[in-house]
């Protein structure tokens, strides 16, 4: 596989044996051993979920609870704060990080 990245003047080229070569300015580099980016995928896919069962339940299933007698669970039962201001900040992110890409491109285009 051939990756070409115009700007750095990067080109990676994967072979079958895990080593790649970078080339960038005349340089050449050699990098030997696994690629790992399926491990960071799988670990961002299980954060993810991890985050969304944790969600759910402090924000639907923790209210209809009944006392445990565990301090952290009796918390999250008992709590109204934190327990919406963490759902309610997801669209704010996305909103922002809209409002900077369209930013970036009036900056890059004027």
């Amino acid at each position: 596989r051939y990756f070409i990245w115009c700007r750095c003047r990067l080109l990676v080229m994967a072979s079958m044996d895990n080593s790649f070569l970078f080339s960038r300015g005349g340089t050449t580099y050699v990098e030997e051993g696994r690629d790992l980016t399926f491990v960071k995928g799988y670990l961002l896919l299980a954060f993810t979920l991890l985050s969304f069962v944790i969600g759910t339940y402090m924000v639907l299933v923790a209210k209809f609870m009944p006392d445990t007698g565990n301090v952290i669970l009796d918390f999250i039962k008992q709590d109204m704060y934190y327990t919406l201001l963490i759902p309610s900040t997801i669209p704010i992110f996305f909103l922002f990080a809209y409002i900077n890409w369209v930013s970036m491109k009036f900056f890059r285009h004027n």
